[in-house]
């Protein structure tokens, strides 16, 4: 079986735009539609003074309020969030959103897409201090338990570090559990993800780079293209590893990751396209064939090293943006990986 396409929503118009959007992804193969969650995004290398509003350049979406639209308009699109972030609320608010998503569409529909945040602008644009690092993932761990909890059970109780639940009842209450999502790169987010996820999105290995709380965004985009395959399955060895110790199948746990560079040329022109890449991303010795994040080069190219990255991986979905690629890389790359 191929992978499944889940595509990033980046710029929504009117009512009209959203149709044909909606109606171009069912036709030509898109599986599923996720959302970011942001305020805001600030430039590369940003601080307060250079958050400027870029009219040219995608903005934030709402993701729930786009989600309920999404699903009303198409009968079989997956719909989730990449990632909600837990760290602005208490967890019962997204938890309580996909919840109603599953009741009006179908569990099997919604991908609940939790994070711990990771812009600490985010956080202080409306007075709050971004925790450090452990203390968010423990914030994430104990907002899955509870949407685990209250998927299954309707009902729970959660004395956590960060926040608590006191018999706090979900409602609406959906048929069936949403898949919960979680995406991350570092050692110990790994390890909450194999106790808690049912869907893991890969994400660049912190021991190539660890973000940092100035500009992550840059230092992301130079992590990601200097990960390797082999650094992914070494991260899927350690959320197997917790699966395990916490009493969980990894059959249990499927992946995904995230393409963000994909670009069709001629055999000719893939070394020049490469070396732009490691130049725009700051990674002058990166091996950009080896980056799971990034197909450069013709179609069987293209086949040939998705295939290998689904196989060894156990790839069940790719994320990709949207693009005047979809349609080819859908219809000329993805189907050929059955």
């Amino acid at each position: 079986m191929p992978p499944r396409v889940w595509l990033i929503v980046q710029n929504v118009g009117d009512e009209a735009d959203l149709r044909r959007q909606i109606a171009r992804w069912d036709s030509c193969g898109v599986s599923g539609v996720l959302i970011t969650d942001h305020m805001f995004i600030s430039q590369a290398g940003g601080g307060g003074l250079t958050r400027a509003l870029d009219r040219e350049s995608p903005s934030p979406l709402d993701p729930f309020t786009l989600l309920g639209s999404i699903g009303a308009l198409s009968p079989s699109l997956e719909l989730g969030t990449i990632v909600a972030n837990v760290g602005l609320l208490h967890p019962i608010f997204a938890i309580r959103h996909f919840a109603q998503l599953a009741c009006v569409f179908g569990s099997d529909r919604v991908i609940a897409g939790l994070g711990a945040g990771w812009n600490a602008e985010e956080f202080e644009a409306i007075g709050l201090q971004m925790l450090p690092h452990p203390l968010r993932l423990a914030r994430l761990e104990e907002a899955a338990t509870l949407a685990r909890k209250l998927f299954r059970e309707g009902i729970a109780s959660l004395d956590g570090v960060s926040f608590s639940a006191q018999q706090l009842p979900l409602s609406p209450f959906p048929p069936s559990p949403p898949r919960i999502l979680l995406g991350g790169g570092s050692d110990d987010f790994l390890a909450v993800a194999g106790r808690v996820a049912d869907h893991v999105d890969l994400n660049g290995s912190s021991r190539r780079q660890k973000l940092g709380r100035v500009a992550p965004a840059d230092a992301d985009r130079t992590r990601r293209v200097t990960t390797t395959v082999a650094d992914l399955e070494a991260s899927i060895e350690m959320v197997t590893s917790s699966a395990l110790a916490s009493g969980r199948g990894s059959s249990e746990i499927s992946y995904s990751v995230l393409i963000d560079s994909i670009e069709f040329c001629r055999a000719q022109d893939i070394a020049g396209r490469e070396a732009r890449l490691r130049e725009a991303r700051h990674a002058p010795t990166a091996d950009v064939s080896a980056c799971p994040y990034a197909l450069i080069g013709d179609v069987p190219r293209m086949r040939g090293l998705l295939a290998e990255r689904v196989a060894r991986l156990g790839l069940s979905a790719v994320i990709v943006r949207d693009g005047e690629h979809l349609e080819p890389f859908i219809s000329e790359v993805v189907t050929a990986c059955g």
